[in-house]
C-alpha cells in the first residue's frame, strides 16, 4: 500500500484531487495501514471514515467513479490551458498551443489516476486484520484518460466540472450556484405562440452558432403566458451546443458587471436571464442596465446574452408611442434589439392550450362542448385566459 500512496502523493498536475473526498480520507488511512505498530480500531476507524466519505461521494459505492467524479471538478493547470485556448479559439478562430511538457505530466498524472482508482476492496482488505463485519467498496473498470481527454475535447458543448452536470444556475450573493434540478420544460410542452416561440428560438440558434447577429431580447405581456417557460425551454433546447442559462434576479441586477465578468473567461455561452424585470423609473439599476445592453458597461460579452421577461406593457408602449419622452424605463426596452409580445389568448386559443394540455398526458375528451364550457367557466373564477389557466384546469379537469 505504500506504493499506493506514493502513486497519489506524487500528483503535482492533479494535485486538488489528493485534498478532495474521498482521497483524502483513502491517504489518511494509507498512512497507517501498513505500520504494524499501529493499533488495529485505528486503522479501522481511519477506513471506515474514508468508506463513509465515499459513499457520500457516490451512493453505490463505487471508488472509480467517485475519482472521476473528483476529477472532472477539479481546477488544475491542464484543464486552465485548456480554457484558455478554447477562449482564444472563440473570439479569434486559432487556439493556444498548450506546453509540450505540461501536457507530457498531465498524460503520465491520468494514467497514474486510473491506476488508483482501480484499487479493490481485496487491496486493502488484507490490512485491516479483522474477521468481523467492515463496509465494502467496489471499483468498477473506467478509463479515467480517455474520459478526461474527451471532456477537454467537448468543453465548449459539453462543459466542463458543474457545467457539464448543470445546464441551469443562479447568480445570488456574488456566488454562482447550480440549479440542481432545474424546470424540464420543453417548446413541445409549450402551445400556441408558434411566432413568438419560433423568434426566440431562432435568436437562440444563432447565438449558439457563434453569430453576431443574435440579439438581447425582451419577452413583454400578459401574466401567464409562458414568457419564463420560453426563455427556459429555449436555453434546454441548445444545452448540448454549450447554452447555460444563468438567472439573475431582478434585485441582484447590480451584480451583473461582476456576473459578466466570470462568465466571459468560460468558453461556453451563457444567457443570463432576468424574469419579471420592473423598476421604477428613477431606480439606478435601470441605468446601470442600460449601459451593459448598449456595452458602455459590459466588458467583453460576446459569449453573453441577455433575456428578459416582463409583465409590464406599459413600459413598451410607451416606447413605440413617444420615444422621446426621456424616461429611464422606455430607454431600457429600447436598448433590447429583440422585443417579442405575448399576449392573453382569446376564447378559441384558451381552449385549445386546454385541449392539447390535457390531451398530452394521454387522456381522451369526452364530451367536447362540456369541456369547452369548462375551459372558459374555470378561466373566469380563476382570473382570466391564459397558459398558466391552462395548464391548472388540464390538471384537474375530469372527462
Amino acid at each position: 500500500m505504500s506504493e499506493l500512496l506514493c502513486k497519489i502523493e506524487s500528483l503535482a498536475i492533479f494535485k486538488g484531487i489528493r485534498e478532495t473526498e474521498p482521497l483524502r480520507s483513502f491517504c489518511e488511512f494509507l498512512k497507517i495501514a501498513d505500520d504494524v505498530s499501529e493499533a488495529r480500531y485505528d486503522v479501522l476507524e481511519l477506513y471506515t471514515a474514508f468508506v463513509n466519505e465515499l459513499y457520500k461521494v457516490r451512493n453505490d459505492g463505487d471508488l472509480a467513479y467517485a475519482i472521476w467524479y473528483a476529477l472532472k471538478n477539479d481546477s488544475n493547470p491542464y484543464l486552465d490551458a485548456h480554457i484558455r485556448s478554447e477562449l482564444s479559439r472563440m473570439r479569434t478562430g486559432e487556439g493556444i498551443r498548450i506546453s509540450h511538457l505540461l501536457k507530457n505530466c498531465a498524460d503520465r498524472e491520468l494514467k497514474l489516476i486510473g491506476e488508483i482508482a482501480q484499487t479493490s476492496y481485496a487491496d486493502v482488505e488484507r490490512l485491516l486484520a479483522y474477521d468481523g463485519y467492515v463496509a465494502q467498496f467496489k471499483t468498477t473498470g473506467i478509463d479515467i484518460t480517455e474520459r478526461y481527454n474527451n471532456m477537454l475535447a467537448g468543453i465548449r458543448d459539453h462543459g466542463y466540472g458543474m457545467f457539464s452536470d448543470c445546464t441551469a444556475f443562479r447568480f445570488e450573493d456574488h456566488t454562482l450556484r447550480p440549479v440542481i434540478y432545474a424546470d424540464p420544460v420543453s417548446m413541445n410542452d409549450l402551445y400556441c405562440y408558434d411566432r413568438q416561440h419560433s423568434l426566440i428560438v431562432n435568436n437562440t440558434r444563432a447565438f449558439a452558432a457563434g453569430s453576431d447577429r443574435a440579439l438581447d431580447a425582451l419577452l413583454y405581456g400578459d401574466t401567464g403566458t409562458g414568457k419564463s417557460s420560453t426563455v427556459k425551454a429555449a436555453a434546454r433546447m441548445f444545452s448540448n451546443n454549450g447554452v447555460r442559462l444563468v438567472e439573475l434576479p431582478a434585485e441582484n441586477t447590480d451584480q451583473m458587471p461582476e456576473l459578466i465578468e466570470m462568465l466571459s473567461g468560460i468558453p461556453m455561452r451563457f444567457i443570463i436571464f432576468i424574469d419579471d424585470i420592473s423598476f421604477c423609473p428613477d431606480d439606478e439599476r435601470v441605468r446601470r442596465l442600460k449601459s451593459i445592453l448598449e456595452g458602455s458597461a459590459s466588458g467583453d460579452r460576446r459569449n453573453i446574452i441577455i433575456y428578459a421577461t416582463s409583465d409590464h406593457r406599459l413600459m413598451i408602449r410607451r416606447s413605440e408611442s413617444d420615444a422621446d419622452n426621456g424616461t429611464e424605463q422606455t430607454g431600457l426596452s429600447e436598448r433590447f434589439g429583440l422585443r417579442i409580445a405575448f399576449e392573453q389568448p382569446n376564447d378559441r386559443e384558451y381552449i385549445e392550450i386546454c385541449r392539447r394540455l390535457f390531451e398530452a398526458g394521454g387522456r381522451k375528451i369526452g364530451d367536447e362542448e362540456a369541456f369547452e364550457k369548462a375551459c372558459l367557466k374555470f378561466a373566469d373564477k380563476t382570473g382570466g385566459r391564459s397558459a398558466r389557466t391552462a395548464r391548472q384546469f388540464a390538471a384537474r379537469y375530469v372527462s
